[in-house]
């Protein structure tokens, strides 16, 4: 009896801990210090870019469980300032939200209610901060001045640059390499991917795509680029690189792209600039793994308007699978248009802001 009831005893300890540790687990997922407004735990930030030079970005609050109503300026909340000029991209690594802000010059660390915790400015010669990456403990920025630098990612220390291609953009990480898209200038277009070892964070290779790459995601040894052309008689690419032997394969044409489990979701929002002025998007998909294009858009209902109305950016919640898509007019706040894993209209909103650049999720 006594070795049955000590059995039972330290089950219920087991549980009780296991309870507890579950709890602190929770718990570890926010790091809430100094806010000022109460926020769920389901989370999605919405950074809003503003008007170049008018020093208008900010930083949204969208509760996706309903809980509280949008935030339209939640940085602005909690901080008692405006976010800066341009606010360009943005990741999330438990539990903090870095944020680039191209034309200030800035990246600013914020905890996970938008309170800022720490930030930093670019020189002029290290030029314009873009677009960002994290990998184990560290933050890699694309700048202007053709190099991407490495910072740690708690205290912001700038540690090391290595030089890449003109005009870096869009990075992304994939098996201990960086990908940044070299999108080159005007005058003088890109034509290269470079990828860059995270070990000895060099250039370890150069992979060739179409003119004025912007846009890179990665996954299963692939490099997913978006080529913008030339806005003009060269249309937008989205090619597939095999990171390996740097052979590449036309997918179709794409102006935003997602990954979510197996599949790249694609948008393209086409406008006729020289002809009609008319917008038309085109929505695809193709399955990483199988290597299977799928040209039946993964939306079920889009709402009408939607179909011929610039899009502006394009995310997938990585939470739950939610398609998230966001309109300019470049005067007024932007719109999203929510759809749930399966395609199904759920909602739409104002975001808070004009120009709708980026958004992270997290609960």
């Amino acid at each position: 009896m006594k070795l049955k009831q000590f059995f039972l005893s330290a089950l219920c300890v087991c549980l009780v801990l296991g309870s507890l540790s579950g709890c602190s687990s929770s718990e570890s997922r926010f790091n809430d210090d100094g806010t000022k407004v109460e926020l769920p735990a389901s989370r999605m930030f919405i950074l809003n870019s503003g008007s170049f030079e008018k020093n208008n970005s900010g930083l949204a609050f969208y509760a996706p469980n309903k809980e509280v109503k949008l935030i339209e300026d939640i940085y602005k909340l909690q901080n008692g300032q405006g976010l800066g000029d341009t606010g360009q991209s943005m990741v999330y690594q438990n539990p903090y939200i870095y944020v680039v802000v191209s034309t200030s010059r800035t990246l600013v660390k914020l905890n996970s209610a938008g309170v800022e915790e720490k930030r930093i400015s670019f020189t002029e010669e290290e030029n314009k901060p873009r677009y960002i990456a994290y990998a184990g403990g560290k933050l890699y920025v694309t700048l202007w001045s053709n190099k991407v630098m490495r910072l740690d990612a708690n205290t912001l220390a700038k540690e090391a640059t290595v030089e890449v291609g003109v005009c870096p953009e869009e990075i992304t990480v994939m098996n201990n390499k960086l990908y940044v898209a070299n999108s080159g200038t005007p005058k003088e277009r890109g034509t290269t991917v470079s990828e860059i070892d995270l070990a000895t964070f060099k250039v370890s290779k150069t992979l060739t795509v179409d003119i004025n790459p912007n846009c890179v995601l990665a996954a299963q040894g692939s490099a997913f680029v978006i080529s913008r052309g030339n806005y003009g008689d060269i249309r937008s690419s989205l090619q597939k690189v095999n990171v390996a032997d740097g052979t590449r394969t036309v997918l179709g044409h794409a102006t935003h792209q997602a990954i979510y489990g197996n599949t790249l979701y694609v948008i393209d929002s086409y406008t006729d600039w020289y002809g009609t002025k008319k917008t038309t998007n085109t929505l695809y998909s193709y399955n990483i793994a199988t290597g299977q294009l799928n040209t039946n858009t993964f939306l079920k209902n889009m709402p009408a308007e939607l179909a011929s109305t610039s899009v502006y950016m394009f995310k997938v919640s990585p939470v739950n699978g939610d398609f998230y898509i966001a309109t300019s007019d470049y005067t007024t706040n932007g719109d999203i248009y929510r759809f749930d894993a399966t395609g199904k209209f759920m909602e739409k909103f104002d975001c808070g802001g004009l120009n709708p650049n980026d958004a992270v999720f997290f609960n």
